[in-house]
């Protein structure tokens, strides 16, 4: 019987902590999460650059994406982005500075590693699944792979 109460009990406290829990969702589906950018087309040349052996990533989480250099060669960047339909908007970008707040960039350069060739930068989804993503702007198709 001892056993029993403690059972009801266990059950009582486990649903109303699972009660008072709420799930917190960005809308941004198959988009959220870890990227690895693995190549890059130029789209006036049919170029390609293969970057899979780089480690070059996006990160999408609620309005933010990071862009990292695991390598630590480039900038770590945090831009704020918007996703209305097909479209990926990369707004407002700064360098990933707590010390400094932030500063804003100001120079695109530092944005081309990871395929983003201008300052406020629209890419078209062409793909987007669970494993895959295709971005494309108006020089550049980025593929990318989700870790």
């Amino acid at each position: 019987m001892k056993d029993r109460i403690k059972t009801l009990g266990l059950v009582a406290v486990m649903a109303s902590v699972m009660g008072a829990c709420t799930l917190e969702t960005s809308g941004n589906g198959d988009l959220d999460g870890f990227w690895h950018l693995v190549a890059v087309d130029t789209v006036d040349t049919g170029g390609v650059l293969n970057l899979s052996d780089e480690r070059l990533f996006w990160s999408f989480q609620g309005n933010l994406l990071s862009h990292r250099d695991a390598d630590g060669r480039c900038d770590e960047l945090i831009s704020y982005f918007e996703r209305p339909g097909d479209s990926l908007f990369v707004t407002r970008t700064f360098f990933y500075d707590r010390p400094n707040s932030d500063p804003a960039v100001e120079d695109v350069g530092v944005l081309r590693p990871y395929g983003i060739n201008k300052l406020g930068e629209h890419f078209y989804v062409q793909h987007l699944d669970g494993g895959t993503m295709i971005l494309l702007s108006d020089k550049l198709r980025l593929y990318l792979k989700k870790m």
